[in-house]
């Protein structure tokens, strides 16, 4: 069964982003898992959280409060998230598209949005063990400022800026993203469903997540006896196709990041 909660589908002269909206049922119980990409349409947006606003109970992302020491605040770790935050909120503007914070911000969920996620001083210790998470948002953090300064340069860059984006779109596997952006947090969401099922408390259920980790959460509702019922598919973005070359934007990629990381 195809598990993938991000696609890109061609729609005429556009290339078109999407992510899934899957509905799992067992017996009674119904569990619908939004994959999010961070950066959209203010429209994306809304249709991913009013997807999922009527149910019981939804767990969402995004990492909490807490207190970071002094000694944390100089680790690289710390360094490495704040930059990869600042950054991504760059690459949404340059393209004229919306930071997910920006348009259903935490503190205007409503009570029955629970917050399922690592809190920022256990993030900073746990990220600074892990290697492959740490190069892993490295890795993402340049290609977002290269991309994104070419879009800041006019309308045409920036349309071709989300075209290489659609075209190299690859997202990796769970196992090529680390312990902790992936598998601890999924564990997480997977343990508080497991609690939510066994209490029998609620029936029907959402996790609001973003995409790379909705497969890994899928295959926990199958093995706990969940089937797929349906999916929707909702337009992050679409970009015209400029019909480049495969080459093409390979060489550009390769290109600018060796120029990105010399100038820095």
């Amino acid at each position: 069964m195809n598990q993938s909660y991000i696609r890109v589908r061609k729609e005429k002269d556009y290339l078109v982003l999407e992510a899934a909206v899957k509905t799992y049922y067992k017996k009674d119980l119904e569990i619908k898992l939004a994959g999010m990409d961070h950066v959209a349409t203010k429209d994306f947006f809304k249709k991913m959280f009013s997807a999922l606003d009527s149910l019981e109970t939804i767990l969402y992302e995004g990492t909490g409060k807490g207190k970071i020491s002094e000694s944390q605040k100089k680790s690289d770790a710390y360094k490495i998230d704040c930059a990869y935050k600042k950054t991504i909120f760059e690459y949404a503007h340059a393209h004229g598209l919306h930071y997910q914070n920006e348009i259903i911000p935490h503190k205007d969920y409503g009570k029955h949005w629970k917050h399922c996620d690592i809190r920022l001083e256990e993030e900073t210790k746990k990220m600074g063990k892990s290697e492959e998470d740490l190069k892993s948002l490295i890795e993402e953090i340049v290609k977002m400022k290269c991309l994104s300064e070419k879009a800041k340069t006019g309308f045409n860059k920036r349309e071709e800026s989300l075209y290489i984006h659609v075209r190299s779109f690859k997202r990796k596997s769970e196992d090529d993203k680390g312990e902790v952006i992936i598998k601890y947090r999924n564990s997480l969401v997977t343990d508080e469903l497991k609690r939510l099922i066994d209490e029998k408390e609620v029936k029907r259920l959402g996790v609001m997540y973003g995409a790379d980790h909705m497969p890994g959460i899928s295959s926990f509702l199958e093995s706990q006896g969940f089937s797929l019922n349906s999916e929707d598919w909702v337009e992050v973005w679409k970009v015209k196709d400029l019909k480049k070359k495969d080459k093409w934007v390979k060489d550009w990629i390769k290109d600018l990041k060796k120029n990105y990381l010399i100038k820095h």
